[in-house]
């Protein structure tokens, strides 16, 4: 990087110069500036100003040529100091230097090469002093050398008293006191006399002892260099010699100086007369500037942008260490090269060479001072964008010289490429969304206006003008529109859940057979309505480890489709495909098809397609938006084949598990051979323990099937449908309380009972997850063998009327489950709201609790909680009624404390009642069971 030759980007390299500036600013009798490697000027301080006359603005670019005589210019001086403090990495010069106003003085300059941490040269330090009184001494001295030589020749001749040219020379070095410090050495280095102000610089003033011997003053380490040059100047008379060394002072203290001495004859001995200059302060400035050349040096190295130089014929000159990275290439190798051979892709080689030779010839340079973007070529062949900028500097003969500042921005490129394709996407997601809220403001008001007109001509009606039957169908009207309007929301939430993370599978072993049927048993009547004939092959389908709800609905909205886009009497077909690894459902129709370049978008939310003349069928558009996330889920895909006119083909693919590959087919019934007795699922992966369970059951009058695993459990309660099931807990692969799960949420084996026997000493879980009765093992062969009696006549157990508290803040929720349950024998207590709901239990100590959740104050956790602490009311089975999503955390808080967990949404009257009843009836057997014992 070349300092001051052009504009850097970014603020770091603009602040770190500013305080170098600052820095050596504060240095008043110094000129310290910098040279980039061509000489050119790149900072400047005050002191400089002082010596040279030019301002910082006036100089800086310039080349240092201007400081040196014409006759030193000539002789190419300028060019040679630099290429020899290259070489040797410093040059010492005095010599008469130029002004801006023209005049001259005597000035000593130091020339330091300046390299990086791996050798290579980024410019040159320049330390000049104004020297100019110095070289008058010098004059003096030597014309009192004259004098001295003179005046020993003539005494010499005269035969005068010898001693008379030496008592000359200790007056002549007194008088010199105003111009630096004189001293008179002999040849053995002994001072043999000096003046005043060398004693007060070494600290022997008037009052503080002689002056020792000046080997005492020097400091050792440049006593052994002072020798040789003393030495030297004794053997060479007439020659003057400069040198640096240090004083002890008398305190201590070390002082560097500057000597400069000539030798001379004096009474016919050799003696060296010389003054010595105090340079403490050069010597403070030249290593204040070390440190800031150093410091900006570090900066110049550390820059995060590349720096490349390039002469006029398009030659590489300088390449800083992230030039390195950023295009691969090291600086050894680069160097030299030509910039458009290495760096500049060949297809804009031409337009760059173009464009120097028009710089060249007319002047014309657009892209100076300009930031552009461009492509940049590595070492390796990649291309990449790179941000460019550019500025001119001079070569040491005038010629231009060309100063790049490059950014490699493909991090930025692609950052900005992500965000525009981001935009686009936010774009079209809003215009759907846009057409979803349109569509769905006519999806949600068709279902409520049939409620709510309906149910004001229901209302209206105070004169009985409709009959039971018409009454009836208003009724099936409210009640079928509102099932339309559930169907709508769950769509939403659900999607809303698949998108933010929140859907969960309860993954069971779902036999594929019941679900095709029970979707077919939804969507027969609008296919009757069309005379569309539904084909279902589905022989052999077997089972699969899925979410059954979510495997119902996947396939519920892939039917209603092809029914809703197929003509009237088309044809629907469902196939089961069963794979090695997966198993394929497809849906086809004899429908209106879809164009092929409507495919892509097939599966996007919110979007409906337009079936003919620019309509759209009714829905919101999320049906196959959500069939393809929960296929996700589980796993697996969607795909689709259509041909417009002909048709469509939806096929899921879901993976199959190491579990489902042995369930290829369905596992039969166990035969009978006309045993009429109960049939009770031992789950236990145990042999002897199973067969200790099989024996006992045998032994009380009952059959047994066993089941070694959780998932052989799942398949056979299915199947077989027991009366009751034994569960083991610490099963492999699956454990018990998933098995029991999954048992309660299944609608084929939630009501059959469920007896946990485990070495777990955990009841309270037991039950809060389904469990009719928990055994610790050992088990009791005779408790055991009573209880599953029970089950087989739990309907007739007790005639006492079940006492129900319900408790929820909306009062037409309340309404609704006093009109479900007192019909059904049950005694209803309703409270609005968590609190009445915690004082009506303690007052009233029903036999059962309904309760809601999510309420005002105190919440359904709160009273749950109440109810737990209170001896009185601990014992009281609540079920919780909610249509709230339970998160882990909420199942933990009402585990152990609630007997049962019904979502709101997909409770039907007759399935609450039912839930009563099995609740209540297993509360029953149980106080039997006490009382028994």
């Amino acid at each position: 990087m070349l300092p001051g030759s052009g504009p850097a980007p970014g603020g770091r390299r603009h602040d770190a110069e500013e305080w170098v500036r600052l820095l050596i600013d504060s240095i008043k009798d110094y000129a310290i500036i910098t040279l980039d490697t061509t000489g050119h000027v790149t900072t400047w301080n005050s002191a400089a100003e002082g010596i040279n006359g030019y301002k910082a603005e006036e100089i800086i670019g310039q080349h240092f040529s201007r400081f040196y005589t014409d006759e030193d210019i000539k002789a190419g001086k300028p060019g040679r100091e630099l290429f020899e403090a290259a070489r040797v990495g410093r040059l010492e010069d005095e010599g008469w230097r130029v002004r801006k106003d023209g005049s001259q003085f005597w000035a000593n300059v130091v020339i330091t090469a300046m390299h990086d941490k791996d050798g290579r040269l980024r410019g040159f330090g320049k330390v000049t002093r104004d020297i100019t009184e110095r070289k008058h001494s010098e004059d003096a001295i030597r014309a009192l050398n004259e004098q001295l030589v003179q005046l020993v020749a003539d005494r010499t001749a005269s035969n005068a008293d010898q001693g008379e040219q030496k008592r000359l020379v200790e007056s002549l070095l007194q008088n010199l006191s105003d111009m630096g410090v004189g001293l008179l050495l002999s040849s053995s280095g002994t001072a043999e006399s000096f003046n005043d102000a060398f004693a007060r610089m070494a600290g022997y003033g008037p009052g503080q002892g002689p002056l020792p011997p000046l080997a005492k003053l020097i400091a050792p380490e440049y006593m052994d260099q002072f020798r040789e040059r003393l030495a030297a100047r004794v053997a060479g008379v007439g020659d003057v010699v400069i040198q640096e060394w240090e004083i002890i002072a008398r305190d201590g203290r070390r002082i560097p100086v500057e000597s400069i001495s000539r030798s001379e004859l004096i009474d016919g001995q050799q003696h060296s007369v010389a003054i010595v200059l105090d340079i403490t302060s050069r010597k403070k400035a030249e290593r204040a500037l070390a440190g800031s050349q150093a410091r900006l040096q570090a900066i110049i190295d550390t820059s995060l942008t590349a720096i490349v130089t390039m002469d006029n014929q398009g030659v590489i000159t300088d390449w800083n260490p992230q030039a390195e990275a950023t295009f691969g290439w090291p600086r050894r190798e680069i160097v030299g090269k030509v910039l458009a051979d290495t760096i500049i892709p060949p297809q804009y080689r031409g337009a760059h060479r173009a464009g120097l030779a028009r710089y060249l010839a007319s002047g014309e340079g657009p892209v100076l001072g300009n930031v552009l973007e461009l492509t940049g070529l590595g070492k390796d062949g990649r291309e990449f964008p790179i941000e460019l900028a550019i500025s001119l500097a001079s070569a040491p003969g005038g010629e231009p010289l060309f100063v790049g500042f490059v950014r490699d921005i493909t991090t930025r490129k692609e950052s900005e490429v992500a965000i525009r394709d981001l935009n686009t996407e936010l774009q079209i997601a809003t215009q759907h969304k846009s057409e979803f809220l349109a569509n769905m403001s006519h999806e949600l008001r068709t279902p409520l206006n049939a409620i709510l007109g309906f149910s004001e001509l229901m209302l209206d009606d105070t004169s009985d003008r409709y009959d039971a039957k018409t009454r009836q169908k208003f009724l099936a009207q409210i009640n079928s529109s509102g099932k339309h309007l559930l169907s709508l929301i769950n769509d939403i939430l659900d999607l809303s859940k698949v998108e933010a993370g929140q859907m969960t599978l309860n993954l069971e072993t779902v036999s594929i057979v019941d679900v095709v049927r029970e979707v077919l048993s939804i969507i027969e009547p609008l296919a009757t309505k069309k005379r569309i004939r539904i084909s279902a092959d589905v022989a052999g389908a077997g089972q699969l480890d899925a979410d059954a709800g979510k495997l119902k609905q996947m396939l519920l909205n892939l039917v209603s489709n092809a029914v809703k886009f197929t003509p009237e009497v088309g044809l629907v077909t469902i196939e089961v495909q069963r794979l090695q690894n997966a198993i394929e459902i497809s849906v086809a129709d004899t429908g209106i098809g879809i164009a092929e370049s409507d495919l892509g978008r097939l599966f996007k939310e919110f979007l409906q397609l337009e079936t003919g003349a620019g309509r759209h069928q009714e829905g919101t558009g999320l049906g196959l938006a959500l069939t393809k996330r929960l296929a996700e889920l589980h796993g697996g895909d969607i795909g689709v084949v259509s041909e417009p006119g002909k048709g469509s083909t939806f096929t899921i693919r879901l993976p199959l598990r190491p579990a489902d590959a042995a369930l290829r087919a369905p596992i039969p019934a166990p035969a009978t051979s006309g045993d009429a007795r109960p049939l009770v699922l031992v789950v236990e992966d145990n042999h002897q323990a199973a067969e200790l369970l099989v024996r006992q059951l045998d032994g009380g009058g009952f059959r047994a099937e066993v089941a070694l695993s959780g998932t052989e459990a799942l398949a056979k309660a299915r199947e077989i449908r027991p009366i009751a099931i034994t569960l083991d807990i610490l099963l492999p692969g699956i454990d018990g309380w998933d098995v029991l799960e999954q048992l309660k949420r299944d609608e084929a084996t939630r009501d059959i009972p469920v007896v946990v026997i485990s070495v777990l000493d955990r009841p309270e879980l037991g039950r809060a997850l389904g469990a009719m009765d928990y055994f610790v093992k050992p088990v009791d062969g005779k408790a055991l063998l009573a209880r599953l009696s029970e089950y087989t006549f739990m309907s007739r157990v007790g005639t006492e009327v079940t006492r129900v508290l319900l408790v929820d803040d909306e009062p037409a929720n309340l309404q609704w489950l006093e009109g479900v349950l007192k019909p059904a024998g049950f005694s209803v207590i309703s409270a609005h709201g968590g609190r009445e709901g915690i004082d009506l239990a303690r007052e009233n100590l029903p036999h059962l609790i309904l309760l809601d959740l999510m309420m005002p104050n105190v919440s359904g956790f709160d009273v749950v909680e109440a109810l737990h602490e209170d001896e009185a009311t601990r014992s009281i089975p609540i079920m919780i009624l909610t249509a709230k999503d339970l998160t882990d955390d909420d199942k933990r808080l009402l585990n152990g404390h609630v007997a049962a967990i019904v979502a709101r949404r997909s409770t039907a009257a007759t399935d609450l009642v039912g839930w009563l009843n099995r609740l209540m009836a297993a509360r029953r057997g149980s106080t039997l069971d006490s009382r028994a014992g």
